[in-house]
């Protein structure tokens, strides 16, 4: 976790180090992402595209913060699969699983490799995401994902 500096009003307090707020970053990257997808809505391929551009620095810049926010984890690589970078997302999503493994991130990772035409790379991720331990109500998403 990244720390800072706050500056005390009074020598008493001095300089103390302090957890540096995720918040902001998220609150703003959330807000390009919702803009992005409004524009998807109206078909302004345009506009979304400048809006998701927008929120990946912002994304980045919360994971340098704190790398197991999955938050920027899972919006990085849905923002670089949006704009048709499937390289860059299947990147991003190989990092995030060598780091920081999870159910869900197999399951997003197996869902772009299916639409990439990668099928038994797809399965190989899915099955990963079936062999961790989870709750029944996630069993729903995986079948939906590789069937899908």
């Amino acid at each position: 976790e990244l720390y800072g500096w706050r500056i005390g009003v009074s020598e008493a307090e001095g300089q103390q180090p302090v957890s540096v707020s995720t918040m902001p970053y998220q609150v703003v990257a959330n807000d390009y992402l919702m803009k992005g997808n409004m524009a998807f809505a109206k078909g302004d391929k345009k506009e979304m595209a400048a809006e998701y551009e927008k929120s990946i620095p912002l994304l980045m810049t919360l994971q340098q913060i704190d790398p197991t926010d999955e938050f920027a984890s899972e919006k990085i690589p849905e923002v670089y699969s949006r704009l048709d970078r499937s390289d860059k997302a299947r990147a991003e999503y190989e990092r995030i699983i060598a780091e920081h493994p999870s159910r869900q991130m197999y399951i997003n990772y197996g869902t772009l490799l299916m639409k990439m035409g990668e099928y038994q790379a797809s399965v190989a991720a899915l099955e990963k995401a079936l062999a961790a331990r989870f709750a029944p109500e996630s069993c729903d998403g995986i079948a939906i994902a590789a069937s899908g």
